[in-house]
Formats: structure tokens, C-alpha cells, sequence
């Protein structure tokens, strides 16, 4: 994977090769936590060896089977889960991630290839785990508090402190405008917005001048704000000369979707109105969003201290302990195995650089 930020530093402490965990990387320290536990549990001397069988929550290994997993982070703890009986489907699924991870047929079935991978240390996906640590290493120390939007999880995060104190699901762009990999600032909220159309649309928008709030103004298409509206009620500006910006809906029913590649690019977001909220809050700024969303009047918020946006692609996530393995939406694995990776993933906007930008104000969506 190629890196997203220009300005790294070294993890590695000068005296000893200790990794340093950078500071407010959760993702790291996960990580490391998770690659210990799994090989505590593979070199244990007296740990429990599965067998294959067919799986059978009335089977007497069946609950071996769900402990092993737990240890391993394919299933949560016991003690993390209100749960206090895991269903064969569970385990199924957790079997998918950890055979999907170690490279091999993913059926959801307790054959030989998996049984190997819970008994005794896999290269393969112990070699995934150090790959996605060195990428979190290559990133640098985080600020304390920014917005990461992983793409194919379909899912953002606002971390403060290490923390993510908002979860909102997003839908990301379709396969042939692909939300790119990016970090930047987000400087203004804009309630109520006018979607400014860029070009390329014209063609499809420009029959609906006079319905949907369509209308020209000095040879450009623009949409009033309103239910229709593509933006939805709040757009969130970022420093991106292509564009590129978070936003709401006017289709919030997609958000059902388990993949949610919908977009022209922009990154959709279901938890908008809370996520200006607590973007305002961050600038100690005393407004209520509901009550300028209800005015329907465009209203423009720049931001005192912007808030970095860091837009990733990692299929490979772990939360709350557990190992996500997510669907490569964009082929990026096919792309990486090509000499023209650098031309596929995206423009790369350096988080300690402000851009400078000649003209923001068509937006796609």
C-alpha cells in the first residue's frame, strides 16, 4: 500500500528494536496486542488441539472451537459480549475471516487447512498483521483528534484522544468514481446547502432545470437546498482540489446496505447532523444544528481549528478486539500487483501541508 503521509518518523526507539506505538494509533496498539495473544496461544505448551468435525453447537469440542477463536480475535472475549452463547453461525463467520486472512477456501468449514491455522502459527496471515502494523506505523503520530473514513469498511470514525467518540456508517464512491485515498483538513460546514453540479453531470441533471430544485444561473447547474437535494441537509468542506467532501444524502434507505459504493466520489454520511455537532463542539462553537437544519436557509460555519480527515483503505481492521476482514470493493489488491499503483489509488495530500485550492465550488457527490 502506498503511503498517505509525507511526514513520517521513525518506530524505532535508537537504543533497542522495541516498536514505539505512535501516540492515538488504537489501531496499532490493537494489532499488537492481538499478534501477542495469538502467539501466546499457538506456543502454549498445554493448549487445547481442535480436530476436524463438522460444526455442531451440541458437539463436545464445539466449545473449544469458540474459545480458540476468541483467543485468536476471530470471535469476541466472553467477557467483552453480553452474549453468553455463541451460535454456529458465529463461528462460521468467524472462520471465513481467519480462513480468508490465512489464504485459504473460504467456506466457514472446520476442515484440515483451518484446523492448521488454529493449532499452529500461519505465515500468511501473521505476515497481513505485520504488514497493516508497518502501515499504521508509516503514518506518523495522529493529532488528537481527527476524522478517519475507512473505505471499504463503509464506516467513519471521530477519534479524540485515541478514542472514537462517534461511529456513523458512509457509503463511498461507485466503482468507476472511486473515493480516493486522502488526508486533509475539514475547514466549514455549510447547512442547507446548494449543490453546485460539476460538468460531467450536466447531461444527466440538466433535463430536471424546473423540477427537484434544478436551475441555471450564469451557465451553471445548481440544486436549491431541499429534501431532494443530492448534498442533503450539511456538506462538510475539505481541502481537496478534486472535490471531494462529506456530506448527507437525500437516500438515507441506502444506508441499509451491507456495501454502500453509491457515490460520485464523496463520502456520504449517515450520522451527518451528530457529526456537526461534535465538529462544533471540537471549536467550542454554541450552535443548534437542528434549528438551523429547520430554517432551510443556507448557513456557512468556517471552522476556528480544522479538523484532519484522514480517508484510508484497509481491508484489514480490528474492533473492540475483533478481527475484521473487509471485501476489496475496489480491487486494490489486483491494482497493487500492477507497476501503476501510484496512478490508481488517488491523489495524496500531505496532513501537515495545507493544499492551496484555486476553486472549490462544484462539488461532486
Amino acid at each position: 500500500m502506498i503511503l498517505l503521509f509525507a511526514c513520517c518518523f521513525s518506530v524505532f526507539c535508537a537504543e533497542s528494536a522495541t516498536p514505539i506505538i505512535p501516540e492515538y494509533h488504537p489501531q496499532y496498539a490493537q494489532w499488537t496486542l492481538c499478534l501477542q495473544d495469538m502467539r501466546t496461544h499457538w506456543t502454549k505448551p498445554d493448549r487445547p488441539v481442535v480436530a476436524v468435525h463438522d460444526l455442531d453447537s451440541n458437539h463436545p469440542d464445539f466449545p473449544m472451537v469458540v474459545q480458540t477463536l476468541q483467543q485468536l480475535h476471530f470471535l469476541p472475549k466472553a467477557s467483552d459480549t453480553h452474549e453468553s452463547v455463541v451460535d454456529v453461525l458465529a463461528v462460521q463467520n468467524a472462520l471465513k475471516t481467519l480462513q480468508n486472512m490465512a489464504g485459504l477456501p473460504i467456506t466457514g468449514v472446520l476442515d484440515g487447512g483451518t484446523v492448521a491455522v488454529l493449532n499452529a502459527e500461519n505465515p500468511i496471515l501473521v505476515e497481513k498483521i505485520y504488514r497493516v502494523q508497518k502501515e499504521w506505523q508509516n503514518m506518523g503520530p495522529l493529532p488528537k483528534r481527527y476524522i478517519l473514513c475507512n473505505i471499504p469498511a463503509f464506516a467513519l470514525d471521530v477519534m479524540d484522544q485515541g478514542v472514537s467518540v462517534l461511529h456513523s456508517r458512509v457509503m463511498v464512491g461507485k466503482i468507476e468514481s472511486k473515493t480516493p485515498e486522502f488526508s486533509g483538513f475539514m475547514y466549514s460546514i455549510v447547512f442547507n446547502p446548494t449543490w453546485v453540479l460539476p460538468r460531467s453531470q450536466y447531461k444527466v441533471y440538466g433535463p430536471l432545470v424546473g423540477t427537484e430544485g434544478y436551475y441555471w444561473n450564469h451557465g451553471k447547474l445548481l440544486q436549491k437546498p431541499g429534501p431532494k437535494n443530492h448534498l442533503g441537509q450539511i456538506k462538510f468542506l475539505t481541502r481537496r482540489a478534486d472535490a471531494i467532501i462529506l456530506h448527507s444524502t437525500h437516500e438515507p434507505e441506502l444506508f441499509d446496505h451491507p456495501e454502500r459504493a453509491y457515490s460520485l466520489g464523496c463520502i456520504r454520511v449517515q450520522q451527518f447532523q451528530d457529526l456537526a455537532e461534535k465538529i462544533l463542539s471540537f471549536d467550542r462553537v454554541s450552535l443548534s444544528v437542528s434549528s438551523i437544519l429547520q430554517k432551510k436557509i443556507q448557513k456557512d460555519v468556517t471552522l476556528k481549528h480544522p479538523v484532519p480527515v484522514y480517508a484510508v483503505y484497509h481491508r484489514l481492521w480490528i474492533h473492540n478486539g475483533v478481527i475484521q476482514y473487509f471485501s476489496d470493493i475496489y480491487d486494490h489488491d489486483g491494482v497493487e500487483k500492477s507497476a501503476n499503483v501510484g496512478k490508481n489509488r488517488g491523489p495524496v495530500v500531505s496532513l501537515f501541508q495545507k493544499p492551496k485550492i484555486k476553486n472549490q465550488k462544484k462539488q461532486i457527490h
